[in-house]
């Protein structure tokens, strides 16, 4: 390192020339000016920020890797500052879907809506939309909604989803019969969905409901089971 050296050595009672101030100044300024101070001659800690001019620390100076997330503040990466498609799938929250169990083989025979037994699901949502949907319980078993009637007249279904009392989707289905016994009407799971645009932020319970009208014997909910997931 850089090193400062005034020789001091002087016989005994010799006067201090010009000659002898010269040669601590030459040294002085050489020192100074010409072979300069480097980080051996700097006090570790020494240079505080206020000692920094505005502007000097440059990215080419930033060691790789040298950020690191507690030297980001909270909220400080705006959307503008991500690059177009960087946040990939695999970056992304996974979704937070939940199923019910099967209904299993349901029908009831009431104008008067009824929960279907276990289309009922709990969801901690962040205040997206939420999506519901009602499929087939496995991959094996036939899954539908259905209405029955015998009087040789219109029958009609009815279904809605709910978040909590609050009705989120409605849905009517039936048939048609214009001969007289016993008709079936049964309906695929594919058009039974809806978004719940409605939810805030929290912790919510979604169910199904079905009923008949007053023309109807029974409605029917086989193999089904609900899914609900925020978007």
């Amino acid at each position: 390192m850089p090193t400062l050296s005034i020789s001091t050595t002087y016989a005994d009672g010799s006067p201090l020339t010009k000659a002898l101030l010269d040669e601590i100044k030459t040294g002085i300024e050489s020192f100074l000016n010409t072979t300069k101070i480097d980080s051996d001659n700097i006090q570790t800690g020494g240079v505080a920020t206020a000692n920094l001019a505005t502007g000097c620390v440059t990215a080419a100076k930033l060691a790789s890797s040298a950020v690191e997330t507690a030297k980001i503040n909270d909220s400080a990466v705006t959307t503008a500052k991500i690059n177009a498609n960087a946040v990939t799938r695999a970056k992304l929250e996974s979704v937070g879907q939940q199923a019910s169990s099967s209904s299993g083989s349901f029908s009831m025979s009431s104008s008067t809506y009824a929960d279907v037994t276990n289309l009922s699901v709990s969801i901690t949502v962040t205040g997206r939309p939420v999506m519901l949907m009602l499929c087939a319980s496995d991959a094996t078993a036939a899954a539908y909604l259905a209405v029955s009637v015998n009087n040789g007249t219109t029958a009609i279904g009815y279904m809605q989803f709910l978040r909590g009392s609050t009705e989120v989707g409605h849905y009517q289905f039936g048939l048609s019969s214009p001969t007289s016994g016993q008709h079936f009407s049964y309906h695929p799971l594919g058009g039974f969905c809806a978004i719940d645009t409605g939810a805030s932020a929290g912790t919510y319970t979604y169910k199904v409901q079905i009923r008949r009208d007053a023309n109807s014997n029974s409605a029917y909910a086989q193999n089904v089971k609900l899914v609900a997931y925020e978007l």
